[in-house]
């Protein structure tokens, strides 16, 4: 459900965080389990810090030098 709300401009840094909590009960789960193979849910939050790091960035300009 975050992650459906996470899209959401108004409510994006809320969300971006719930999702980060949610991967990090995904990891502890897998560390608990004994699978040490917890790559996926490691880049999904990083991939969240990256989406609330540039969430109030405008488009990237490129330059005009030609």
């Amino acid at each position: 459900m975050a992650a459906l709300i996470f899209l959401a401009p108004a409510v994006s840094l809320v969300c971006g965080y719930a999702l980060l909590i949610v991967f990090a009960i995904a990891v502890m789960v897998h560390f608990l389990r004994g699978e040490y193979d917890a790559g996926a849910p490691i880049v999904y939050g990083m991939a969240v810090i990256v989406c609330l790091i540039r969430r109030n960035d405008g488009p990237a300009e490129s330059p005009h030098d030609r």
